[in-house]
């Protein structure tokens, strides 16, 4: 049986973005998903992508449409594995034509087929709708309101796989977990459900699930037709993954995680998906009482060309009287997520605050092995990171001082920072630039800004 090792996550940093700022997008095709559905125990975190087939139109005499390519799905995989380390992949290759593949191999671990799914040769083209993702095989269910079951040798933690075929006559599919402590977790898919003749046939279309539990790992899952119909449904490229084995909520800050808080939760600070949680106000509009920048202490400067070229600067200058403590003792903390720095950026869209953009500093982090916070007890302290491992952002110095001498500035830098959207002809003003410390102090930092030097889409530079 042919298994594929996956990679640990070479485009992890890259797909943590698209979880942050994709968590529910409809595209021309598809839906792309990451969210946490509303279940009785234990949570779990959906991965879900879908590609529609629109290349077979009802009434067309055949249930064969074509292949479609499968962009949302995949990057709905590639988020969902990249939260894994050293799993495989079940493609269903070894296995012969109109088989019952009863067990299947993941590696070091197994499982057991319950039921009547097959497999299915597709080398070209789609059976009735199904097709395989990788390879030339699928398994295939065929049935009428039926039910078949993946026993596992051990509890899992995460299950997921591609689906074709799904909904094009009406059926739902359900997920059912079965955990060893607690009642059952029922999953509906979000895919879609569009038969002939209630619209244009969703034959052929693709998705990806993926599901991860870690509160409470499950022994089975049990894929259920909702419709009393004859309907069949293929599956390939099927991943599992032991507790062990899932990197977000272990507790140990992987690469390409901004956060991890030994769980998949979410409102606390550190996201399901281990990114930092917004904390800029959350209507969101700025903090009232914030210390202000003196006349002339304020300038921010921010850039959008391309990738490589965007860039954040903020600086907060002859300010109001700010001690060493209030500014830099929350830069050791190793209660993440607590001592986060946030900066935020908002705009005025007619008389209504709005986010612009948020940045991260991370406090207690290591750069090459070393401190990334360097202090002068008493007067100073510096965040350096080269890399901007966090949302591109490379430096962070704060300096005390009496009123006209406390002054703080950041700096981030390249394809990391979140994509700062500053219009076609620029962003509206005034605007408000903030600095909140997530430590319980509720001390924060602020300077207004009514007008820009330069405001074109590209390039934004504002000074008070």
């Amino acid at each position: 049986m042919l298994l594929t090792s996956l990679p640990k996550r070479s485009a992890r940093a890259r797909l943590r973005r698209v979880v942050s700022f994709l968590a529910a997008a409809i595209l021309v095709q598809g839906l792309i998903f990451f969210a946490t559905p509303l279940l009785a125990f234990a949570d779990p975190v959906i991965f879900f992508g879908e590609d529609i087939n629109t290349t077979l139109s009802c009434g067309a005499g055949t249930d064969n449409p074509d292949r479609i390519a499968t962009p949302n799905s995949d990057i709905a995989h590639v988020a969902f594995i990249e939260n894994l380390s050293g799993v495989a992949v079940e493609d269903f290759e070894s296995f012969v034509d109109g088989a019952n593949p009863g067990s299947l191999s993941f590696g070091s671990e197994t499982a057991t087929v319950l039921g009547g799914p097959e497999i299915k040769d597709v080398p070209t083209e789609t059976f009735n709708g199904a097709f395989p993702i990788s390879g030339d095989k699928l398994l295939f269910h065929l049935g009428v309101g039926s039910e078949f079951d993946i026993v596992f040798s051990n509890p899992q933690a995460a299950f997921g796989f591609y689906a074709t075929d799904v909904g094009d006559g009406g059926a739902q599919l359900i997920l059912t977990l079965t955990h060893d402590v607690g009642g059952p977790t029922t999953i509906p898919v979000p895919h879609a459900t569009t038969p002939c003749p209630l619209g244009a046939s969703t034959s052929g279309s693709a998705f990806y699930v993926g599901i991860v539990d870690l509160d409470n790992p499950f022994t089975q899952v049990t894929f259920a037709n909702t419709l009393s119909q004859l309907d069949g449904f293929g599956f390939d490229d099927m991943t599992i993954a032991v507790a062990e084995q899932v990197l977000c909520g272990n507790s140990e800050l992987d690469t390409g995680e901004e956060c991890d808080d030994g769980n998949n939760a979410s409102g606390d600070g550190c996201s399901e998906f281990c990114v930092i949680e917004r904390f800029c106000g959350s209507v969101p509009e700025p903090e009232l009482g914030c210390r202000q920048s003196g006349l002339r202490g304020g300038k921010l400067i921010i850039k959008d060309r391309t990738l490589r070229q965007r860039q954040v600067k903020v600086k907060w200058a002859r300010g109001v009287d700010t001690t060493y403590d209030e500014f830099c003792e929350a830069a050791d903390t190793q209660q993440l997520p607590d001592g986060n720095y946030h900066v935020c950026i908002y705009d005025d869209v007619d008389g209504t605050p709005e986010l612009l953009l948020e940045t991260v500093v991370r406090p207690g982090m290591q750069c090459s092995g070393k401190p990334c916070w360097k202090h002068k007890v008493g007067r100073k302290c510096k965040f350096k990171d080269k890399s901007g491992t966090i949302r591109g952002v490379n430096q962070l110095k704060l300096r005390e001082g009496v009123s006209g001498k406390a002054r703080w500035k950041l700096r981030a830098k390249g394809k990391d920072v979140p994509p700062p959207d500053l219009g076609e002809t620029g962003r509206t003003f005034p605007m408000t630039v903030q600095m909140l410390i997530d430590d319980g102090s509720g001390n924060c930092w602020q300077t207004n800004y009514e007008s820009a030097k330069k405001n074109d889409g590209e390039k934004l530079i504002a000074k008070k």
